[in-house]
């Protein structure tokens, strides 16, 4: 009985989201644009979304649940939150096992990805190509928002935020009197406290697909082994540059006793990896219309 119950609550609430976007998108405005992306927990990655594409479009999105309606499928791991009416614009794939069905992936426009292990995990399980630009649209921000702000701080840590109570991360900060950078900061104040930063270490992907966006040497670093997908999507994300995948590991800081010198050392391996796609076809593939 609970089962059943718990079923009907479940379709109710589906039908519920379903009534609500119809008559929003259908009856009042039209000229909102319908998307999908990761927004249980606020984090900067997934509102991106929002931003970008009102800065794009010029025009306010709409965040909708059922996927009845055509939509983008935006910035984010988020491939399998596709349905058969998602136009796919900058998503990846979290793990190569953790896809829509044939069928589902079979009528997804696919607009741009995020990487080339996305691109060929779809080609292999669609058996076609996927023809379309790559890129994260993260790294468009730079041709949007131009923070002015001044250097204050000689490093910055942003954990992701299932990070932000290890170990690691709190030895980091104490050890080299580094600035936290909080993923839940609106998009425009996270990225100034990026560029107020000489060198950033960062757990979260797109701490640091912005700190490269803003030409910030930045060093991928992990502290638990909490992040869903482990290294696929920063792999996917750096195969779009000139670091080559196979060469590129994060630094584990996951120990918990971390030496200050090592530390230190580790600012001089931070660099800015360069996106070698073409940003303008990235750009141009946004799906103005739907």
């Amino acid at each position: 009985m609970l089962l059943k119950n718990k079923y009907i609550r479940s379709k109710i609430k589906k039908l519920f989201f379903l009534l609500k976007e119809f008559l929003i998108v259908v009856c009042l405005d039209r000229n909102l644009i319908p998307i999908r992306y990761f927004s249980a927990k606020p984090n900067v990655g997934d509102a991106l979304n929002v931003y970008l594409i009102r800065k794009i479009s010029g025009r306010e999105t709409l965040e909708i649940k059922s996927g009845y309606f055509r939509h983008i499928l935006g910035i984010g791991s988020i491939m399998h939150f596709g349905t058969k009416k998602s136009i796919v614009w900058g998503s990846g794939i979290i793990k190569e096992n953790q896809l829509p069905e044939y069928s589902i992936l079979k009528k997804m426009n696919f607009s741009a990805v995020r990487g080339v292990k996305t691109r060929n995990t779809l080609e292999k399980k669609l058996g076609e190509s996927v023809a379309c630009p790559l890129g994260d649209p993260a790294v468009l921000m730079s041709l949007f928002y131009f923070p002015r702000v001044h250097k204050e701080y000689s490093i910055g840590v942003v954990p992701h935020y299932m990070d932000k109570n290890t170990i690691g991360f709190k030895q980091l900060l104490l050890k080299l009197n580094a600035h936290s950078i909080d993923v839940e900061l609106p998009v425009e104040d996270f990225i100034n406290d990026l560029v107020k930063c000489d060198v950033v270490f960062s757990s979260s992907l797109h701490g640091l697909i912005l700190s490269d966006t803003y030409n910030i040497p930045n060093l991928w670093v992990k502290f638990s082994d909490k992040i869903i997908g482990g290294n696929f999507k920063f792999e996917d994300y750096y195969s779009t540059t000139n670091s080559r995948v196979d060469s590129i590991h994060p630094i584990d800081l996951s120990s918990k006793e971390l030496d200050k010198s090592y530390l230190e050392e580790l600012i001089y391996k931070a660099n800015i990896s360069e996106f070698t796609e073409d940003k303008k076809l990235l750009l141009d593939a946004f799906p103005f219309r739907l």
